[in-house]
């Protein structure tokens, strides 16, 4: 968490810019969805923009919503952004990410359409469709920062480069960032009792520091067989350090001091793709993620009174590692007259492995272990689900959507605890969207959520 910081002295300079390597571009960019509202640069000018976020950002009405929910798993889409009609298949790299990696300059247009007219389960209302245009030009951003405040270490790696191009049947995204971290603030703190009477009044002065890169990237690839196939990337260093100083003057005793520092050293790694094609009357997409993640943590607090007595030191480590592997299959089914159904089958395999160590000595003795309750502990989780959705037009101006499914999952926990739970449990929804008029569109839904247990519980 970072915390809030103070106004201070400080002086913040950035430059921005965007390049484009000009080459003959075909317009190959496909039809335009029936019903849509369509939006172009033109209507965007006035901003200046950047990358297809931006544009995004700024259509009226509209609220950018990322598939990653923070559930494990992918499930029905459940975002309102498409990237040439297609789901993005990442959670940390998702639509959000995908458009900061796109530059204006590549975007043919955005559509504001109902969700009803992709057949895509879990959509509803209105969704964005960014239609690019990646054939033989390489266009990106960049930005650079730099920032001085007092009583903090400058940054000047301020960095953020974006590229995205592509040629014949590859299109491709690339982003590179380095965002440090700078934070601090001070004052004083009171600790009082159960009864709230003061025992202890205290002077601090907090400050934190972190350095955060990640490197993501794309490939689409769209033969002229009518397949496609999607390949995203991501990775990231978060290293935070916190260091909190502290004079304390208790009611009664002696004055005192405390250092508090800590330290995390996160390596975050995720891969996804998917890949559809024509099969039978339908189409059948897979869709597979893999993700990991690394965080080693360590807390030291030193502790002692001006006078020399009552010195306590202690050390806390933990190193998480986290883990999921995700595999879908969706079957779907589209008929000229607007209905579609949709066969899905997922199944996932979580994990959390948490080791924790905790030593501590009194009177400046060397450090001893100490005794920690539950410090090693892995939990996994292995979960399936299936799914059948059927959407289809009511009238001109009503469509409908009917989802039932289920969910089966198997929580176990290894380690200085052992447990393993069972649950099975229906889920679906049903939803209806009326476009009244031109200006106005009503959409309702009635939904079954599974909510999911927190593996750090």
């Amino acid at each position: 968490m970072i915390p809030f910081t103070r106004l201070a002295a400080s002086a913040c300079f950035s430059l921005a810019t965007s390049f484009i390597a000009l080459s003959a571009v075909a317009d190959m960019a496909p039809e335009t969805t029936p019903g849509a509202t369509i939006y172009t640069m033109d209507d965007f000018s006035q901003y200046a923009p950047r990358t297809a976020l931006e544009m995004v950002s700024r259509i009226p009405g509209f609220s950018i919503q990322g598939d990653d929910d923070g559930s494990r798993g992918f499930g029905q889409a459940s975002g309102n952004v498409l990237i040439n009609g297609q789901r993005v298949s990442g959670k940390s790299n998702g639509a959000t990410e995908s458009l900061d990696r796109i530059s204006a300059s590549s975007v043919v247009r955005l559509e504001l359409v109902d969700a009803s007219a992709f057949e895509i389960a879990g959509l509803s209302g209105h969704v964005v469709n960014v239609i690019t245009n990646g054939d033989g030009a390489v266009s990106g951003t960049w930005r650079w920062r730099a920032r001085f405040r007092d009583n903090l270490p400058p940054f000047y790696n301020g960095l953020n480069l974006t590229l995205s191009g592509g040629q014949g049947d590859i299109s491709w995204s690339f982003e590179a960032e380095s965002s440090p971290e700078r934070g601090a603030s001070n004052g004083p703190e009171f600790v009082t009792d159960g009864f709230g009477d003061l025992i202890q009044r205290r002077e601090e002065d907090f400050t934190y520091a972190a350095e955060y890169v990640s490197v993501s990237g794309s490939v689409g690839w769209t033969p002229a067989s009518g397949a496609i196939g999607n390949l995203n990337a991501k990775t990231t260093l978060f290293q935070p350090d916190r260091k909190e100083t502290s004079k304390l003057f208790p009611v009664n005793g002696p004055e005192g001091r405390r250092l508090y520092e800590g330290a995390e050293d996160e390596v975050f790694v995720e891969v996804g793709g998917d890949y559809e094609f024509g099969f039978g009357p339908g189409r059948l997409k897979a869709i597979g993620l893999v993700r990991r993640e690394d965080s080693p943590i360590i807390d030291r607090v030193f502790r002692g009174n001006v006078d020399g007595t009552d010195i306590s030191e202690s050390l806390f480590t933990r190193d998480i590692e986290e883990g999921e592997y995700i595999l879908r299959t969706e079957y779907g089914l589209a008929f000229e007259n607007g209905n579609d159904w949709q066969f899905a089958l997922e199944g996932a395999f979580n994990y959390l492995d948490q080791q924790s160590s905790l030593a501590s000595s009194e009177g400046g003795s060397p450090l001893e272990l100490q005794t920690l309750p539950n410090a090693n502990s892995r939990v996994e989780e292995q979960r399936g689900e299936v799914s059948v959705t059927h959407g289809r037009r009511l009238s001109p101006s009503v469509t409908g959507q009917v989802s039932m499914g289920a969910e089966i999952s198997e929580l176990s926990q290894s380690g200085d605890a052992s447990n393993v739970r069972t649950f099975t449990r229906p889920k679906g929804f049903a939803s209806l969207s009326w476009q009244v008029d031109p200006s106005l569109k009503l959409v309702t839904r009635l939904e079954r959520e599974v909510g999911q247990l927190d593996f750090f519980d």
